[in-house]
């Protein structure tokens, strides 16, 4: 009570308030203060990094509500994983699986397109998903460990077999159009 008091026999003394309402920016106004005599009624802590901080995720926050595509963002409203980042998750591990198959790189999605629709469509639960999805990159995993090994291999009998380079060449060229198919 005796605070409050204390508020209302101050009389203004030209102190330029909390929030600068001149400028555009979210910074604390700040004033000095000249009288040494003067007595603080409060204290106040700030944290002007988090504060910053704060502001800038609420701004990019605002800015993605009011940019975010209203049709996906229904899509995904009541669910529990957004399913065109779950569908390119797949995909990518799938592609990468391929090249590592020796395929290539496939770009008409025609074994794997009802699977990555459905997820798209939220055909299935999140655990079933999170499942799958270790295990497609379990699998993705090991032939990235035997494609690597293999290209390691041959990598190292064609730096050492120089007279044979010729052949090894030739087979090279047979085993990447017999992958290729």
């Amino acid at each position: 009570m005796e605070t409050k008091n204390r508020l209302n026999e101050i009389s203004p003394i030209g102190y330029g308030g909390v929030i600068n309402a001149d400028a555009d920016g979210n910074e604390l106004r700040l004033s000095s203060v000249d009288d040494k005599d003067t007595q603080p009624i409060c204290f106040i802590s700030y944290n002007q990094s988090g504060y910053s901080s704060h502001c800038r995720q609420y701004a990019e926050s605002q800015t993605w509500v009011k940019e975010r595509n209203p049709k996906r963002y229904e899509s995904n409203l009541d669910k529990t994983y957004d399913s065109k980042n779950m569908m390119h998750c797949f995909r990518l591990m799938h592609m990468a699986s391929e090249i590592a198959e020796g395929k290539g790189m496939i770009l008409q999605r025609t074994w794997d397109r009802q699977f990555l629709m459905d997820v798209r469509n939220h055909k299935f639960e999140y655990e079933e998903i999170i499942d799958r999805l270790e295990q497609e990159k379990a699998h993705m995993n090991q032939l990235m460990r035997q494609y690597f090994i293999r290209q390691m291999l041959l990598l190292f009998l064609y730096q050492r077999l120089s007279p044979l380079r010729d052949v090894i060449d030739v087979l090279l060229e047979q085993l990447a159009v017999g992958g290729a198919e």
